[in-house]
């Protein structure tokens, strides 16, 4: 008995991962410490650190030539752990980076999260470079929960071609919950005053049948699309989407306007649901943009814009 307590105790426990190369594959490489955390299961939390060698942005920029493992439950990526000074004036320390999406031939996510539960992505520049319309991703997730991207003084700096996040996309019953998305700079770069330009597509946030989506305190110069999409309405009962203290289409001070930020939500009639979703779109700073509710039901509430 004791020693199937033991046995118990080891399984569960936690581990960190550090991370000392850019290299794309290997021992010490990002790729490794995915597979490992995955590989540690999902009992308890395990962590991903960095500790690259060098200060400058090329020491610290990780180029991949293929997607990563996709992350398992309970595993928290960590960009600020890394010594040195963040990028400009993001928390940003450590990038990401695929340049040449056209390579893959096919959908492309640096990231991925599926069916799992209790992720977290942070401080970390992810970008993707030279992707089409519809198929470059920093970050897609699909039938997870209690997601987050971004924390406060951990936020990521993420820009895409295509979609910087993503979930539930053309999937069949999607069904991610509990979705945060906060202190982020979206589609802007690490010196919070330019955005990103590519030679084709843009950047957008796309969030099919995601409930429970909470987003606040970015910078963002992008389109956000969260929509609830027929093939989705299935497994999920009342939702709430929030959507406060913001800033849109300018700069990280929010005093230049730079971009533009364009969001809709979209919530279908339901028949099957009780009580109504709640909608809520307060205190964000938008100097350039405009917010569109379509179609549906539900408690909403719009304040304190400017």
């Amino acid at each position: 008995m004791i020693l199937s307590l033991i046995s118990c105790v080891n399984l569960a426990k936690a581990d960190t991962f550090i991370v000392t190369t850019k290299a794309d594959s290997g021992p010490g490489t990002l790729r490794d410490a995915i597979n490992k955390a995955n590989a540690n299961g999902t009992a308890a939390t395990d962590y991903i650190h960095f500790n690259l060698p060098g200060t400058t942005l090329d020491d610290r920029t990780i180029r991949i030539n293929a997607e990563l493992p996709t992350l398992s439950s309970n595993i928290i990526v960590d960009g600020t752990t890394q010594p040195g000074a963040a990028f400009g004036v993001s928390n940003a320390k450590v990038k990401v980076l695929k340049d040449n999406y056209h390579s893959t031939g096919n959908f492309y996510n640096t990231f991925s999260i599926r069916n799992a539960d209790n992720v977290s992505i942070c401080g970390m520049h992810i970008e993707v470079t030279d992707g089409f319309s519809n198929g470059a991703y920093c970050i897609y997730i699909a039938k997870s929960s209690n997601i987050n991207i971004g924390a406060s003084g951990k936020g990521n700096v993420l820009n895409a071609s295509d979609a910087i996040i993503a979930s539930d996309v053309e999937l069949e019953f999607g069904s991610t919950t509990d979705l945060h998305i906060a202190y982020n700079m979206l589609g802007v770069n690490p010196d919070g005053v330019t955005v990103p330009v590519y030679p084709i597509g843009y950047s957008r946030i796309i969030l099919w049948g995601a409930g429970n989506i909470e987003m606040d305190h970015n910078v963002i110069n992008s389109q956000i699309r969260i929509e609830e999409t027929f093939n989705t309405l299935a497994p999920l009962g009342k939702r709430s989407y929030k959507v406060h203290d913001n800033i849109g289409g300018g700069d990280y001070t929010g005093d230049r306007k730079i971009g533009y930020l364009f969001c809709t939500i979209t919530t279908y009639p339901r028949l099957d649901i009780s009580g109504d979703n709640i909608i809520e779109i307060k205190n964000n700073h938008v100097l350039s943009g405009r917010f569109a509710l379509g179609g549906g039901q539900g408690i909403i509430t719009v304040q304190g814009e400017s």
